[in-house]
């Protein structure tokens, strides 16, 4: 009897490994697990070579989500034989083939259907202090009205200058850069006109959203409402 039962629990046990390891097979078949990819232990910038990293041991795996692949993860250590970075590489971030220089195809980002993806360049305070990543909601503030040269012209221009919530909540497709922040942001046709006008006849700047928070749109602030709401206080 007890060898019967002993039989029979190691079925059991073998039957439940059996059971847990096509259970594994099948999640990666699916698209669950993690991936390993290619990351660096330390900043590439832009124009670095990469063999002579390769031969100093600057590269490790590291693994990411299936579904948080960016597009063209590098995955072994030879994709990167030969290459040179087109675009600064942070260390542990997820290394993609397009960042090399002669890459053709830049695409990939993410663009939701009826949006469109434009690029500014802010520096690091006005670009959401260059904390912004991938995946990121940022709020899209312009303020328009520049002072003029003299003392005179200057008060009478500031108080026609105002800064506008242009662009409540837009999700932020890639970052590129060290000092000054090259951002790519997802955005609707009509919002994307009011960036570019912003751009070239105003200035921007971003705030990041708290993960989940969604942006609301506020009145204009000029320098007339700034005093009221201080004499109000």
């Amino acid at each position: 009897m007890a060898v019967v039962l002993a039989m029979l629990l190691a079925f059991a046990a073998t039957l439940a490994v059996f059971l847990y390891v096509r259970g594994v097979r099948q999640e990666a078949k699916t698209g669950g697990g993690t991936v390993d990819v290619i990351v660096s232990k330390q900043d590439i910038p832009v124009g670095q070579a990469l063999n002579a990293l390769i031969e100093a041991g600057a590269f490790t795996t590291k693994g990411f989500p299936r579904d948080s692949l960016v597009q063209g993860a590098v995955t072994d250590l030879n994709q990167l034989r030969g290459q040179t970075a087109a675009f600064p590489i942070l260390a542990g971030e997820q290394i993609s083939s397009l960042r090399f220089q002669g890459a053709t195809q830049f695409s990939g980002l993410g663009t939701a259907p009826g949006f469109e993806a434009i690029t500014v360049s802010l520096d690091g305070p006005r670009g959401a202090g260059g904390i912004a990543q991938r995946g990121d909601h940022v709020t899209v503030f312009a303020t328009f009205g520049q002072p003029a040269p003299t003392r005179g012209a200057q008060q009478q221009q500031s108080a026609n200058s105002f800064t506008v919530t242009l662009i409540p909540d837009v999700k932020v497709l890639r970052v590129l850069g060290e000092g000054p922040v090259v951002m790519t942001l997802e955005l609707k046709p009509q919002d994307a006109q009011k960036m570019v006008y912003a751009t070239e006849k105003g200035t921007l700047w971003l705030g990041l959203l708290p993960p989940g928070e969604q942006g609301k749109g506020q009145s204009p602030t000029d320098l007339g409402t700034i005093v009221l709401g201080q004499q109000a206080a």
